[in-house]
């Protein structure tokens, strides 16, 4: 994730990155952020796919990180329930039967006679620290105790001591168990926060990340599309995707930036950077340029695709729109099929979903790997078909302009099916509209 926030005056500070000084460039200041986030409800299974745990691992992923220290998140449900267990929790204070000392052993007394004292260090606030559990043999006697620290007002709970979670008995402070209680629903309240807050909530190809937050967030698929249509809308109201704007028919653009996002943010940049000015305050010096490129690190690490994300949209709204997000608003909701070419039209619950472009469309499938996005310009070149391509490994789909419609359509569709079948004998083209 990263956070863009518009600035005002220089933001030229010791210890932070800027691009270069441009009169009347636009300023934004950016904090991308990584979060490793695991279930915290122990009842919720995690699925791993072997295909993507190996893409992970090339990626120098650490699971062990991620299960041991990653976030906690809860369903969204889950989390209002925590709340409301909080507000309505009181502490029950008893009185302490003492005679029900006589029961216990010799030995279990003065154990018990111990803990007594420091729990009454604890409750007359003698006692700087908390005081952790006592082990008793019996699991009588240790139900006892909890009834005498509950007389004395102290509360079982859990603080981590020496960075470990250690069982504790304290003074209740219900600002503390509120922070608590937060602290578990963990970053869930990130999305909280984001909904909350109604700005652009901006991705690429990002109706996975959607469905995902779907998911994780409130526990299951929605049953139809018109469902998640509107449950998304409800939760982010404005959100754009920088494929689709990229890839809209009244743009111009080569293969090379439609193919992945660095290439068209590498293209958008050095159409529009000089209208956009993006600094880093001191402690995210890891995203740096010099860092980077010095580092090795960047594509597919979460906060350098969100920034690079980001960066690509301010650009875009200068290549489609006046440079402000209301010039491009027509253009919000839609998100992309991964390998399709529709796209999902956020904004109409009961209406089709759209495909952004007039002319004939192709499918070509080979082998994977078997053509690279030139390979295919280069079987399209000098055909009617000569359009737009969109790549991916192991097949692309082809937009043609609009004057490849008419009487020859067949007669050039055999000719490049023949150019196809030529360069690779599994290659396949069909037409997925004329």
């Amino acid at each position: 994730m990263c956070l863009f926030t518009k600035s005002v005056g220089s933001l030229a500070k010791k210890g932070t990155h800027a691009d270069p000084v441009v009169d009347q460039a636009e300023e934004w200041e950016a904090q991308p952020w990584n979060f490793w986030i695991f279930p915290s409800s122990s009842a919720r299974d995690v699925t791993l796919n072997v295909e993507t745990v190996q893409w992970l691992l090339k990626q120098r992923m650490d699971f062990g990180k991620w299960i041991e220290k990653g976030i906690p998140y809860v369903r969204m449900c889950d989390a209002e329930q925590r709340r409301r267990e909080f507000e309505q929790s009181v502490p029950h204070v008893v009185t302490f039967d003492q005679k029900r000392l006589a029961k216990l052993e010799k030995n279990e007394l003065r154990d018990f006679t111990d803990a007594m004292a420091k729990a009454q260090q604890v409750a007359d606030g003698t006692s700087e620290e908390p005081m952790r559990s006592p082990f008793f043999k019996s699991r009588d006697t240790f139900t006892m105790f909890e009834a005498y620290a509950a007389s004395l007002g102290l509360v079982k709970t859990v603080e981590r001591i020496g960075g470990k979670p250690a069982t504790v008995f304290a003074l209740y402070d219900r600002e503390r168990e509120r922070q608590k209680t937060e602290a578990s629903i963990g970053f869930t309240r990130v999305v909280e926060a984001l909904s909350a807050a109604r700005k652009p909530i901006v991705g690429h190809n990002s109706l996975m990340d959607h469905l995902f937050l779907r998911t994780a967030f409130d526990g299951r698929p929605l049953p139809t599309l018109k469902e998640f249509k509107i449950a998304t809308v409800k939760r982010f109201p404005v959100i754009f995707d920088t494929r689709t704007l990229a890839t809209l028919p009244s743009n111009s653009f080569d293969a090379s930036q439609v193919q992945n996002l660095e290439g068209m943010h590498t293209t958008m940049e050095s159409r529009h950077g000089t209208k956009v000015r993006v600094s880093m305050p001191l402690g995210f010096h890891s995203y740096f340029p010099a860092v980077l490129s010095a580092s090795g690190a960047g594509s597919h690490e979460a906060a350098y695709d969100a920034l690079i994300t980001g960066r690509l949209f301010l650009y875009l709204r200068h290549e489609i729109g006046d440079g402000t997000v209301e010039s491009i608003l027509p253009h919000m909701r839609l998100l992309p099929v991964y390998k399709c070419i529709e796209t999902v039209a956020l904004h109409k619950p009961d209406g089709p979903d759209v495909v952004l472009h007039d002319g004939p469309i192709l499918f070509l499938s080979y082998p994977r790997m078997a053509f690279n996005c030139n390979k295919v310009y280069s079987l399209v070149n000098e055909t009617a078909f000569e359009g737009r391509v969109v790549w991916n490994p192991e097949c692309a789909h082809l937009f043609a302009p609009p004057k490849a419609r008419g009487t020859l359509f067949d007669k050039d569709l055999r000719a490049f099916q023949e150019r196809v079948k030529k360069a690779n004998a599994e290659a396949r083209v069909s037409v997925v509209r004329e």
